[in-house]
């Protein structure tokens, strides 16, 4: 999860999708998914 700085934040998939989460929504996203180290196998 990214901030937008705005209060939204962008969540980038392993697929490298982009999901733009609305600050309405992100504490409730947050609190479910949280935070972890982003590790990439490339």
């Amino acid at each position: 999860m990214q901030s937008r700085k705005n209060g939204d934040y962008d969540v980038t998939l392993t697929d490298q999708t982009i999901l733009r989460v609305s600050r309405n929504y992100a504490a409730n996203l947050k609190e479910k998914w949280p935070a972890r180290p982003q590790v990439s196998l490339k």
